[in-house]
């Protein structure tokens, strides 16, 4: 019976199981590395991630988020790269007069959570940050609310599917788009920013940026970030269990990720295609090793949408 104590199951999965991921993804890391050094720095793959695909499990994607979501909060008091556009950014929406902050394809919303945190600090009368996704997250932006909301009903989440290409009108604000661009083909972020300039509302891209650091910093800090987390909550079995499938899927994702991030050129060629572009002012923002933004404000400022409130398409439940 004591061979089957807790204590002792916990050692056995993390030989059985961390050990040898460890040193499988060790092995990788330098096949991801040359490949990575011939990397032309633009966009060169449009295959698929696997933690996108409906197949993929939903605990899978759920542990992969978390690794996500820390990383993102951890890298951000590490390396100040937000410091500088997050100050541009709010004066930009102070300008604007917008006083929500729209998160499209949320995700986990980690990030967008803690950007707009930072933001409200700098931006005079900000109201919110909503988060919103084609597949909403509720069970994820629920435990985002219910960590640092803190009953001031500043994070909401729109329990109803919300369409980046297509976002409604009765959701103005500006529109955050956080580590995700490059899941999209050129098409569709093209899209993307047709709505916001048609819409005349601010929007705001942050993506890695197509070099060799993007693959082996984040694969790198993930991989410990991730192991971080699984001793921490030792007493999570699920993700003890999964830690080696969610390593190597990770291991893959972030290496196609990498692959399709776009640079400024590229980005600039989409936004050429924008009907009416001129009408918005772009700005490029270069941060060190692998992360930039751009940011797209209107020349002019932006009228209330009438219609509907805000409100009503953010979940009762909050």
């Amino acid at each position: 019976m004591i061979l089957f104590s807790y204590h002792n199951i916990k050692i056995i999965i993390n030989t059985l199981f961390i050990i040898p991921t460890m040193i499988v993804c060790t092995l990788l890391f330098p096949i991801c590395y040359i490949l990575n050094y011939f990397h032309p720095q633009k966009r060169i793959l449009t295959w698929f991630e696997i933690c996108d695909q409906s197949w993929c499990p939903e605990f899978i994607v759920n542990c992969s988020q978390d690794m996500l979501m820390n990383f993102h909060f951890i890298f951000a008091y590490i390396f100040p790269i937000c410091d500088e556009p997050t100050d541009i950014i709010a004066s930009i929406m102070n300008y604007c007069g917008v006083t929500n902050v729209i998160g499209l394809c949320s995700g986990g919303g980690g990030n967008e959570v803690f950007n707009f945190l930072r933001l409200k600090k700098k931006v005079d009368n900000l109201d919110s940050i909503i988060l919103t996704d084609l597949r909403p997250n509720v069970n994820r932006w629920k435990l985002l609310v219910d960590e640092y909301d803190n009953n001031k009903n500043i994070i909401k989440y729109c329990s109803k599917p919300v369409d980046a290409t297509n976002v409604p009108k009765n959701l103005p604000g500006l529109r955050w788009l956080a580590v995700c661009f490059h899941h999209f083909d050129d098409q569709l972020c093209t899209r993307i920013f047709q709505s916001a300039v048609d819409d005349n509302q601010p929007i705001v891209i942050v993506d890695g940026k197509p070099n060799m650091y993007t693959i082996l910093i984040t694969n790198v800090m993930m991989f410990f970030v991730h192991s971080a987390l699984v001793c921490l909550e030792f007493w999570r079995i699920d993700k003890m269990l999964c830690f080696p499938i969610v390593q190597l899927f990770n291991l893959h994702d972030n290496f196609i990720s990498s692959c399709r991030c776009r640079n400024e050129t590229q980005i600039r060629e989409i936004i050429s295609k924008v009907k009416n572009e001129s009408n918005f002012n772009w700005i490029f923002i270069d941060r060190p090793f692998f992360a930039h933004f751009i940011v797209g404000s209107p020349k002019i400022r932006s009228t209330k949408f009438g219609g509907a409130s805000v409100e009503s398409l953010i979940s009762e439940e909050n």
